[in-house]
Parts: structure tokens; sequence; C-alpha cells
């Protein structure tokens, strides 16, 4: 190959056989003739990759020598070009645009583009389908499916739960015994018991039918609980946020549960540059928004806005030289 870099499988299916490759074409060099050749032939055939073409009938913003050249190739070989309805390429202070495409030849079915909004890289990744599009499942799984039976519940815990004192009344627990130290009796108005053996699967059940509000993924571990939104526009992602802080406030003020907007955190990760993004809000209480070149803790991971966990990395390397 002159320019082109590329790896490819060949996968069988009932009908056919076809020819997989991942290819990468350096943006400083140009697009080769015979690089092309080479790779289709009459088998059918699909090329997926970083190839740096930008032609505006693709949808790219702009076009370039590559993409002129590739266009032109293409016609002269017959390859159909197929490019996602989404841009690909999304870095910190540059207008997203569309890099990655595919070319096909020989193939007796139609290709899907799925662009998935990860932040892993500057290029975002592409899932690309045969035959069908990809139906993207944005639900969160959980462990209980169902709504639960509280009365099969309350009889579950009769049944299998041994205690050799009854209990008629809550003036009968007196105090709760730690060690050897004694606290002073309290009633429990709402919630679980902390420290206690059943205290976690108990409020596992608690908060089981916690809303989780459209456009957004809930994120919970023990009493912390994080609220995910996704979209390219960083306002329609903030005004989703909002929508599903309001939808949460509002189960835990039903079930006596408080948020403690001081102790709560907003952080965008994002490679696209915005400037004084809304505010959002708990029970009116502004939230602030963390800034860009600071990071937020979450289960004792540093998350940075760009996902490049170097801040995490440099706050942890001392202590483990150390050790």
């Amino acid at each position: 190959m002159i320019s082109l870099e590329a790896i490819s499988i060949t996968i069988s299916t009932n009908k056919h056989q076809i020819k997989i490759i991942s290819a990468y074409n350096p943006p400083n060099k140009k697009i080769q003739k015979k690089d092309i050749s080479k790779i289709f032939d009459n088998h059918p055939t699909i090329l997926l990759g970083d190839l740096n073409p930008k032609n505006q009938i693709w949808g790219c913003l702009k076009t370039n020598p590559n993409g002129i050249k590739r266009l032109q190739i293409s016609s002269e070989l017959r390859i159909l070009i197929s490019p996602s309805s989404k841009p690909t390429f999304q870095r910190s202070g540059r207008v997203p645009d569309i890099l990655d495409i595919a070319l096909i030849s020989n193939l007796p079915t139609t290709l899907h583009h799925q662009v998935i909004n990860e932040l892993d890289s500057d290029h975002v990744p592409v899932i690309t389908t045969l035959n069908e599009p990809l139906i993207m499942n944005q639900c969160t799984p959980k462990l209980i499916t169902v709504p639960i039976n509280w009365q099969t519940f309350r009889e579950k815990l009769n049944t299998n739960l041994s205690c050799t004192r009854q209990y008629k009344n809550p003036e009968d627990i007196n105090t709760i015994r730690i060690g050897t130290q004694l606290s002073q009796p309290q009633k429990i108005q709402a919630g679980v018991p902390q420290g206690s053996v059943l205290g976690p699967t108990l409020f596992n059940i608690y908060c089981h039918d916690i809303p989780t509000p459209p456009n957004s993924q809930l994120a919970m571990f023990a009493d912390d609980t994080t609220i995910i939104t996704q979209n390219n526009s960083i306002q329609s992602s903030i005004q989703n946020l909002q929508t599903a802080l309001n939808t949460v406030t509002s189960w835990f003020k039903t079930w006596k549960l408080n948020l403690n907007p001081t102790k709560s955190a907003a952080k965008i990760f994002s490679l696209k540059r915005y400037k004084d993004p809304q505010l959002v809000y708990i029970d009116n209480q502004p939230i602030q928004w963390n800034k860009k070149d600071d990071s937020v803790k979450y289960l004792g991971v540093f998350l940075d806005e760009k996902l490049t966990w170097k801040i995490h990395i440099n706050k942890y390397s001392p202590k483990a030289m150390q050790e």
C-alpha cells in the first residue's frame, strides 16, 4: 500500500462471503487509486474507517483535496460512498464534522450507521449494521424488573427471619448497642437504620421504584445518586437534566428523603466549547457548574471535563509511588 493502512477479515453468511476492511488514510497523505483498486475486487466488500476525505456531497462542512480525489476514484471504480448522517469527529475548538465513512462494492444489502456519543477520543464510535438499523436501548438494567409485592415480602420476612424477642411497639426497642456503647432510644420516621446487616437490602427495596426520567440515566450506589443526560446540544442536555432533577426531587419528597443541594455537584463532559451554561436547580437552589479545568469526584474517581483521567492520575500517582 502507498498511503492506506488497512486490515481485513472475511465473514461467511448463508449466501455470501463479505470482506470487511478497517482502514486509515493519514491526513498528510493523498488517497491513491492503486490502494483502493487492490482492496476492492468482484467480491462483496465493505471498507470502514478514517480516510480523512471531506466533501460537501456526503455532508461535510467543506471539501478538501482528498474529498475530491475520493469521489473521483469511487466513480471510476464504481464504489459507493456510505457516510453517517451525524458528525463522527469532535474536537475542542473545532466544529464537528464527518471524517469516518464507509465504502462498499458488490454488496447485496444496505448499510446503516449509528453514531454513539462517547468521549473516548475525538473520533466518536460508529456502529454499522447490515439490513436493519440498530435500535439502541437506553434503559439502565435493574435487578428488580417487576412491581414489588409487599404482602409477599412481609410474609417472607416473618417466615425466614428468626427473632428470639418479640417487639410489640417502638417503645420495646430501648437502645442500639455498638460494642460497649449504648445509644439513646430513637424512633425511625423514614428510611432504614444505618449500619445494620439488613440496611443495604432494605434501602434497595425502599428505593426500588425511584423513577428514571426520559432522556436520562440514573446511577445509584448506596445513598449516592447520579443523573446522567447526553445530547449533541449542551443546552438540550441541561434542559433534560433539569427535568430529571424535578422528577427525582419530587419522588424524594414523597418518601421523606432529603436532597442536599450544598452537597450536590454538576459537571459537563464535552469536547465542544461552551460558555456560561444555564444553571440547574434543586428546590429553587442553584447548583453551580464544576469549573472546566477542575474535576468532580465520584466514588473515589476524579472525572475531568474531557475524561482524560489526567487529574485522577496526578492525584493518586504520588500515593502509589510511596506505597
